[in-house]
């Protein structure tokens, strides 16, 4: 069991106050900083004519002339899928879309927190301690205020690895369901963006093992 110094009243503080700086970073005038790019603004197609026309093409870069008029060969038709329906039941906008890369990040890193809690049994202090480099990264923060195809693979791939792990003491689940669900997100990981396919490989590896 490992335990931090703290005293619980000062550490739940600190878990707490680590939560909410979090939160800011992610959340705070999302929608102005930092200043959108050539990709964040073709990606944002994908959601945008999900919202208004109901299906998922992505006119910016392929042409007519490729057949983009009926397959969408990049991104892959996994990909945005999850942010285009969350945006969609919200409202379409730039700032919305922001919203979901900061949420799938933050339910990553709480994930993560629940994680270490259960199987390892971490204090709040330590906790705090050992999260608050990763949620204060700047391409942690820069993924949570961006809309790239990297947050949506990066979740459900997170999600894949924290379901094959959940066994405690970094030992395998031994449920077949959740391997086997484990594996279904590995591979939609794999699907979105080409270094998801490390996800799937872990999960292959693990259901084979």
């Amino acid at each position: 069991m490992v335990k931090g110094p703290s005293s619980p009243p000062a550490a739940r503080l600190a878990a707490w106050l680590l939560l909410a700086l979090t939160a800011t970073l992610f959340f705070y005038r999302v929608d102005e900083l930092p200043l959108p790019h050539g990709d964040e603004r073709s990606f944002l197609d994908v959601p945008f004519r999900f919202a208004n026309f109901g299906d998922l093409r992505y006119p910016v870069f392929m042409s007519e002339s490729f057949g983009a008029d009926d397959l969408r060969p990049y991104p892959p038709i996994t990909a945005l899928a999850l942010r285009s329906v969350a945006v969609k039941s919200v409202g379409f906008s730039a700032r919305n879309s922001r919203l979901v890369s900061g949420i799938l990040i933050l339910i990553v890193i709480l994930a993560s927190v629940w994680w270490l809690r259960s199987c390892f049994d971490v204090s709040p202090s330590l906790l705090a301690l050992v999260m608050a480099p990763i949620a204060f990264a700047p391409v942690v923060i820069l993924a949570a205020r961006s809309t790239r195809l990297e947050q949506e693979t990066f979740f459900f791939g997170a999600a894949s690895a924290l379901l094959l792990v959940s066994g405690g003491k970094l030992g395998l689940t031994r449920s077949t369901i959740v391997l086997l669900f484990a594996g279904v997100l590995a591979a939609v990981a794999a699907g979105m963006h080409p270094f998801g396919v490390v996800y799937g490989g872990l999960a292959a590896i693990a259901l084979v093992a």
